[in-house]
């Protein structure tokens, strides 16, 4: 698993660009500014999911990590992952669920200019208990 690499080519990755492009154009066309100033006025739920997807998300991927043991590279991977902000295509698929779309972009923005500073934290504190935890099952070997 280790070994996996994955190549896109140019051509690829600038379909993939102009297809995100196209779902957050989409998703755009549906937003109501009136709502989406009142999330930001209320900051309450606001709050509340970006502390779940800066804190909650990378803690959950931990205890898998912990209970599953995979190989470092790949509990590594997974952390990466968790701890890197949500993505503008999950606002595509809140809009798809009928949930709150304009909380759901405030959320990944508010995370997006948070993450400069909470991915390399959270990951650095997170990665040490995963390093300790494949020492200490290497050392039981």
């Amino acid at each position: 698993m280790d070994d996996l690499v994955l190549r896109f080519s140019p051509e690829s990755l600038d379909m993939l660009n102009w297809c995100i492009a196209f779902i957050m154009f989409g998703v755009a066309l549906d937003i109501d500014l009136s709502i989406l100033l009142r999330t930001w006025k209320q900051p309450k739920n606001l709050l509340l999911v970006v502390i779940s997807q800066i804190l909650l998300l990378p803690l959950c991927t931990l205890g898998l990590i912990l209970l599953l043991n995979p190989s470092t590279g790949l509990a590594m991977g997974m952390l990466l992952v968790a701890c890197c902000p949500g993505g503008n295509v999950s606002n595509f698929y809140c809009q798809l669920a009928s949930g709150n779309t304009e909380l759901s972009i405030s959320a990944t923005t508010t995370s997006s200019l948070l993450s400069a500073i909470s991915t390399p934290f959270i990951f650095g504190v997170f990665s040490t208990i995963i390093a300790d935890q494949q020492s200490s099952n290497f050392e039981k070997r």
